[in-house]
């Protein structure tokens, strides 16, 4: 089901013409500026929740959202029987899909399968441990190459699920036939990364940046930083761990693949930028304003490409800079714990002047889709969101890039924003 309803929004989004600019979306204006949301929210400095609360708080999350795992108490040993379908996901294959602009042949396809390495997964499999020296993209199968619903598209790759962050800590669990891919857990996701952006390490090192004493975190939208000849990228609510403080900056550990494959953690002095934090940013309104703001007319990046942010990575990439984990997935996000305030039943008068009420920085989910709320305007609600498409006149126009607008925009069938949303999710009361 989940692979049907991802084909049909991409088939959609496909059939689209030229985007133009949408009643809805803001175009220009002080309104596209973090000042002009900070302004309108007299309580927006105000602390939510404190590092113990967020930390039960991130506790409940984990606890509520199967796609999460606390990577520090990960079991060192698992059946092979628990491995096996998760790196086996095999139903997408059923669809038609699309490689270099050509349907992808029965022959790939069974590659792909071979690729998977299933007769080597033993009984009892010993878990390894890696980290990422550089952003990395997690497949859903063990191929870097990009395949597609339709063949004229670019930007929607079926096999993208999502992306991390350079000095990520995962889970090893398997390797691909031909050795290019491992397939990997992390904290908030698994799949198949590649094998020149991991460098395995033993459990100590591996330790120091899943669970960084101290740390810098990104809250600029993208941060590069100099790993021998490699500019490395960041993006927001990525951990920077450090041994250090000096006058000119911070002792920072860098993670670098030695040609053998193993970790070797780089010390640096980094002189800290505006766009970073000592630890994590307060959780308030306004940090979350601040940060979401970076993004606005960003391209859209389904999951994470063109080093940019779908509508769920922007949410979450937001919260973490405050310490707050999310699931990666918007349909995750939706259901996780949290404060539930439900849309469905309420007409659009009561919906608007449900968000006269609404604090600002709640998650907006409709189906398989979510946005950021900022406030309300002359009792008009506004979002921030990565934007695929909209509907405008008798189609729908393409939009791709993260947008501030209202929410008269209309999404398919003519049904606005405002009366497609389900539910607001809020983290603390």
């Amino acid at each position: 089901m989940k692979h049907l309803m991802r084909l049909l929004f991409l088939l959609t989004v496909l059939a689209m013409a030229t985007a133009v600019q949408a009643a809805g979306i803001v175009a220009n204006g002080p309104m596209l500026t973090a000042d002009y949301w900070l302004q309108q929210n007299q309580e927006g400095d105000r602390v939510i929740l404190g590092p113990a609360q967020i930390a039960e708080w991130n506790q409940k999350i984990r606890e509520a959202s199967p796609s999460m795992v606390k990577l520090d108490q990960f079991p060192e040993q698992l059946e092979g029987s628990f491995i096996i379908p998760k790196i086996s996901r095999f139903d997408i294959l059923q669809d038609e899909l699309y490689f270099n602009g050509k349907k992808a042949s029965d022959n790939y396809k069974n590659i792909l399968k071979e690729q998977c390495n299933l007769d080597k997964v033993e009984k009892s499999v010993r878990v390894r441990y890696g980290v990422t020296v550089r952003r990395s993209a997690l497949r859903t199968l063990p191929t870097a190459q990009g395949v597609f619903y339709a063949p004229e598209d670019k930007d929607f790759d079926v096999f993208q699920e999502t992306m991390l962050d350079p000095g990520e800590g995962v889970i090893v669990l398997h390797t691909s036939k031909n050795g290019y891919l491992h397939f990997v857990q992390a904290a908030n996701y698994c799949g198949w990364i590649s094998t020149y952006n991991l460098a395995f390490a033993d459990r100590d090192d591996w330790l120091k940046f899943v669970d960084p004493k101290q740390f810098l975190v990104v809250t600029g939208k993208n941060m590069f930083v100099d790993i021998g000849t490699e500019k490395v990228l960041y993006q927001q609510g990525a951990r920077i761990a450090y041994t250090d403080k000096t006058e000119k900056g911070y002792k920072v550990l860098l993670p670098v693949r030695q040609k053998s494959g193993k970790l070797k953690v780089e010390k640096k002095n980094l002189v800290p930028a505006k766009d970073v934090s000592e630890g994590y940013l307060p959780y308030t309104c306004n940090n979350i304003i601040r940060c979401a703001l970076q993004f606005c007319g960003m391209p859209y990046g389904w999951g994470g490409l063109k080093n940019s942010v779908d509508c769920s990575s922007l949410i979450y990439n937001v919260y973490r800079t405050m310490g707050i984990y999310l699931p990666r997935n918007a349909d995750e996000q939706e259901a996780t714990y949290g404060v539930h305030v439900d849309f469905s039943g309420l007409n659009s008068a009561e919906r608007l002047n449900a968000y006269t009420k609404m604090r600002p920085g709640a998650a907006l989910y409709t189906d398989g889709n979510c946005l950021l709320f900022l406030g309300t305007v002359e009792g008009t609600p506004y979002v921030i969101h990565a934007l695929a498409t909209h509907y405008q006149g008798q189609g729908r126009q393409r939009t791709m890039r993260v947008v501030v607008s209202d929410l008269s925009l209309m999404r398919a069938g003519g049904i606005s924003y405002l009366d497609a949303i389900n539910q607001a999710l809020l983290f603390g009361e």
